[in-house]
This record gives structure tokens, C-alpha cells and sequence, in this order.
């Protein structure tokens, strides 16, 4: 059996979600962080911090595909334009390695995870705490990031430079 591995990702310039899936028979949560930053910093020095912390997981772990959940449009424009910078930031990182990003809506990773496209952040993170038999409950950007694992990992068939990985 394959063994597929996948960097998932919840953007967002205060809390960024880190989870690296693996699939073999099962799914199994390799590793997982939580880039926390304050409005304090500079912009550029909070996506510096992003930066290293996926540079690390990448530099740890062969993943052969990071999926990364789309910028939710809200009302909040500022916050909108914030996550997409940490989404190119993570872009990047990934086309340095010549690993391919997939985009992922919300919905796609809730629906990845078992779970309806309006479920809440709370129902994602019991979810995930449960499938990967986590003693404590995961930060719920960590749990998302976790869900898009799963979607990644669930994808990777369909992407024509993941197939040399397969």
C-alpha cells in the first residue's frame, strides 16, 4: 500500500493551522502546529513567522502535495487580504519544492472530513480530535488544517505531479 502524505493548512495572519496527514491503511497525524502571531508585529514580520514554520514542516516531512483552505470571503476585507498573503507565503514555500498546492473551499474540507459544508469550527475540531484518537482536543486551526490533510491526502490521485509520489 502507497504511503501519501500532505501539509494541510488554515491560513490566517493571527492563528495559522499546521497538520501533516499521512495515509497508509489508516490516517495518521504526523504533526501539527499553531503559528500564533500578534497585531503588535509588523505584517511582514508576522508572515516571516508563517514562513519558517512551513519551511520547517516541509524540511521535516516529504509531503507531496500542501492543501490549503481558499480565503473565506466575508465582509471583513483587511482580514481577507491578510489571509491571502499567508496563502502566497505557503505557495511559495511549496513552489520552492516543486510540491503542489491545492485550494481547498471550506466546504471541501468539512465535506473531507466527514462533516456537512456548514458545520461549525467546534463540530471540525471534535471530529478530528476523535479520527486521529487525539487525547486532548486540537486547536481548532489545527483541526482544519487537519481536515484539509485529509482532503489533500484524498486528492492526491487526481494531480498529474503527485503521480511519481504515488
Amino acid at each position: 500500500m502507497k504511503t501519501y502524505r500532505c501539509l494541510g493548512i488554515d491560513p490566517g495572519i493571527a492563528n495559522t493551522g499546521l497538520a501533516v496527514v499521512e495515509r497508509r491503511l489508516n490516517y495518521q497525524l504526523l504533526a501539527s502546529e499553531l503559528v500564533k502571531s500578534s497585531a503588535d508585529i509588523p505584517k511582514a514580520e508576522r508572515l516571516l513567522k508563517i514562513s519558517k514554520a512551513v519551511d520547517t514542516i516541509l524540511n521535516t516531512h516529504e509531503c507531496a502535495l500542501v492543501a490549503v483552505e481558499r480565503c473565506y470571503h466575508n465582509k471583513n476585507i483587511s482580514s481577507s487580504q491578510s489571509t491571502g498573503a499567508v496563502i502566497g507565503v505557503v505557495m511559495l514555500a511549496a513552489a520552492q519544492r516543486d510540491i503542489p498546492v491545492l485550494e481547498l473551499t471550506p466546504q471541501q474540507v468539512k465535506a473531507s472530513a466527514g462533516l456537512g459544508g456548514r458545520c461549525s469550527k467546534a463540530e471540525v475540531k471534535k471530529m478530528m480530535s476523535r479520527f486521529f484518537k487525539q487525547r486532548y482536543p486540537l486547536n481548532h486551526h489545527v483541526a482544519d488544517a487537519a481536515a484539509a490533510g485529509i482532503a489533500g491526502c484524498l486528492s492526491i490521485y487526481l494531480l498529474p505531479k503527485c503521480e511519481d509520489q504515488r
